[in-house]
């Protein structure tokens, strides 16, 4: 995770505007980290913990419902106030394969310093419940992409990014 951090940071640094920097198109894979999902890292806003809740659950009705094989196991999220709008989060799919489960995740838009870190441990929550559901497979890769990944700057300086 601190690679990818790092590599973001990196991509973030080089651009020239002063208020608003972005990654377009971001793709990157994890694995479940025990270390990392230990951490206390805050939710930006009281909607963030509700949304990781919602996912989670979920995620989960849908893969019993449809089969974790089954490639139909996806979960496509809108906004809690407006069902018309597509989430941050927009889709999620869980796949069992070769004797383990992967997670991709479609992020449409996220804020590096208030939410990467909290929704990249929201993505191993859900990977752990759906283990512990379909205890016969393994821990898989968990596949993002992440088309606008964007920092907002304030008098030069941006919001620490909590990992």
């Amino acid at each position: 995770m601190k690679n990818i951090i790092q590599k973001i940071q990196s991509l973030l640094s080089r651009q020239e505007c002063s208020t608003y920097r972005e990654v377009y198109n971001f793709n990157y894979n994890i694995e479940f980290d025990t270390d990392f999902m230990s951490k206390k890292i805050p939710p930006a806003l009281q909607g963030d913990e509700v949304e990781r809740n919602e996912i989670i659950e979920d995620i989960l009705k849908i893969c019993e419902t449809r089969g974790i094989e089954s490639r139909q196991c996806v979960l496509h999220k809108t906004y809690q106030d407006n069902p018309y709008l597509t989430a941050c989060l927009s889709t999620m799919q869980a796949i069992a394969r070769d004797g383990k489960i992967d997670v991709h995740v479609f992020v449409r838009s996220q804020n590096f310093d208030n939410n990467f870190c909290y929704d990249n441990q929201t993505y191993m929550m859900v990977m752990k419940a759906l283990i512990t559901c379909w205890p016969e497979y393994k821990f898989g890769k968990i596949h993002v992409h992440i088309t606008s990944l964007h920092r907002f700057l304030k008098a030069g300086k941006h919001s620490p990014t909590f990992c």
